[in-house]
């Protein structure tokens, strides 16, 4: 459905999201100086997911007879 490039960005920006909630919750001092850094591949993964499906669009699976509506 997806590219595998696509996953894989998406799944490195949802482990940044974690480490920095757990960075803010453990560590207050040290999540607020890594949360710049930590945001990054988030707001990266985040683009790149809706430029894909801007640009690309969902694919779906169209069958081959026509559906008949019955009243």
């Amino acid at each position: 459905m997806f590219p595998k490039w696509l996953g894989g960005i998406l799944i490195a920006g949802g482990i940044c999201y974690l480490i920095d909630l757990f960075a803010a919750f453990l560590v207050p001092d040290f999540g607020q100086k890594i949360h710049a850094f930590v945001v990054i591949p988030s707001a990266i993964a985040e683009i790149s997911m809706v430029l894909y499906l801007l640009i690309m669009g969902v694919k779906t699976i169209k069958s081959e007879k026509p559906t008949l509506v019955v009243p």
